[in-house]
């Protein structure tokens, strides 16, 4: 087994030639557990053309992670087609109270809508309650466009005068992903492609570095290792 390999076709644990293979190999077709070269296949894979478990590239297929000019990968950063389905991210969101709470500690977050009358604003809350609330200057337009579109919102109220609650914040209720279901449709296409991907990965790669890692193991006990 050679250590240190250079040549057109050259196979060691190092590996650098026009077809390079090895534990790292770099050349312009390499094929390696480390793979640089301008066709790279292997484990990480760095290449114009590049297929590995991590992978990067102008074209590129990584299953875990895969960053591109153009690419499918599970862990995405470029013009990438993410084929692994993951959870959203859930956003951390207000403990809703009521009224009573408000009206006691002097403010909380409840769930509602904000509905406008001229240059009115009243909170229409999910128990059904309706209160006056006024809006503060920082806020004013971004309430005229929900209290427009019905949009159901979480609002921070806090206490005004005796007639009207004073809003002080307010969230998209849609940012909560509590309840929803993360696997859908498209969840099923991208499994589909991640079967895909991970055949093609098999085929053209996988197989190829298990004969390596023979050839090396069998070189290895007959030869034992020598520098080139």
């Amino acid at each position: 087994m050679r250590f240190f390999a250079v040549g057109q076709h050259a196979e060691g644990f190092i590996a650098i030639g026009q077809e390079a293979t090895g534990v790292f190999a770099l050349g312009q077709f390499a094929t390696g557990f480390i793979a640089v070269g301008q066709v790279a296949r292997g484990v990480i894979a760095i290449g114009q053309l590049s297929m590995g478990i991590f992978a990067v590239g102008q074209l590129a297929l990584g299953l875990t992670f895969c960053v591109a000019m153009l690419g499918a990968g599970g862990r995405t950063l470029g013009i990438v087609l993410p084929i692994v389905p993951v959870p959203p991210r859930k956003k951390k969101l207000p403990e809703l109270r009521g009224l009573a709470h408000v009206r006691d500690h002097g403010s909380g977050w409840m769930r509602g809508k904000l509905k406008r009358s001229g240059t009115q604003f009243t909170a229409t809350l999910a128990d059904g309650e309706s209160v006056p609330v006024s809006v503060t200057t920082d806020l004013f337009l971004a309430a005229y466009g929900v209290a427009k579109s019905g949009t159901d919102l979480f609002l921070e109220l806090t206490t005004g005068d005796r007639r009207s609650y004073r809003l002080r914040a307010m969230k998209n209720a849609s940012d909560d992903t509590s309840g929803k279901p993360w696997i859908t449709g498209l969840s099923f296409v991208q499994l589909g492609l991640l079967a895909v991907a991970a055949w093609g990965y098999w085929q053209f790669v996988i197989v190829d570095l298990i004969d390596f890692v023979q050839r090396l193991t069998q070189d290895f006990f007959l030869n034992g290792v020598t520098l080139t």
